[in-house]
């Protein structure tokens, strides 16, 4: 059964905040897609750099604007002394990014700052209460922490399809099976990779078999010594001993 949707009648001034706050909101998501790529990869050149830097502040000055036309407004209305006393952090805040946002394009230590900036100073985010746009932002963080599994398995996955002399791209443009002929061909590596799947396969059966074995008779209240059998279970769950290489690789 179909829900009937009531159409809401904007007025020309929410319609205004709607678009306004909409705006806001991607100029956030973009500014901190510029800082996640400033902290993930460190090869841009230097031009790249400062262009990054330059878009950010753009972006930032554009929220900043809006901010403080947002206070006055709210000034005028009902006072700054009454505005101050219910959002005095946003103002403080504000104040801040005005001279952390420009310290921080001279000082290389303060671009973990500009995540504050972004998050606390145009008080963006506050102003979305509803379930579509969270469901929006939720959705857009996922896609990118999709992202950074995916493309490196990619990358892996295109070094497998790119001859040794080529420099390795997401996609590969010229596709060379020399990498998969040599290791396919290579007895050891099939034999290794054949120890892997029995090792799984019987390794999970006998796992699951001795766990059962042991939680059928621990589920009985009255049996001799389940206390100290659960305890001695839940000291070897929650403190691994480890193994000589995790050791030695450490």
């Amino acid at each position: 059964m179909k829900k009937n949707k009531v159409k809401v009648h904007l007025t020309k001034e929410e319609r205004i905040k709607n678009h306004i706050r909409r705006a806001m909101l991607l100029c956030l998501m973009v500014s901190l897609g510029i800082l996640f790529a400033q902290f993930i990869d460190k090869r841009f050149s230097e031009s790249a750099k400062r262009g990054m830097d330059i878009a950010f502040v753009i972006l930032w000055a554009v929220m900043a604007v809006e901010s403080v036309v947002r206070i006055l407004r709210i000034s005028k209305k009902s006072g700054f002394h009454e505005y101050f006393k219910f959002d005095k952090a946003e103002f403080i805040y504000l104040l801040t990014s005005a001279v952390i946002v420009p310290a921080s394009l001279f000082v290389p230590s303060l671009l973990g700052a500009r995540i504050i900036s972004i998050f606390k100073l145009p008080n963006v985010l506050r102003r979305y209460n509803d379930e579509n746009v969270f469901q929006i932002i939720a959705k857009s963080i996922a896609i990118i922490l999709i992202l950074f599994f995916f493309v490196p398995f990619l990358n892996v996955f295109a070094s497998a399809l790119t001859s040794p002399g080529q420099i390795i791209n997401i996609v590969p443009k010229n596709v060379d099976l020399f990498a998969m002929k040599y290791v396919l061909s290579d007895k050891a590596f099939l034999r290794s990779f054949g120890n892997s799947i029995f090792i799984t396969l019987v390794g999970t059966l006998i796992s699951v078999v001795s766990m059962g074995m042991a939680a059928y008779p621990l589920s009985k209240p009255h049996m001799p010594l389940r206390k100290t059998m659960m305890l001695f279970f839940m000291i070897v769950m929650l403190f691994s001993g480890g193994i000589a290489p995790n050791i030695l690789l450490v």
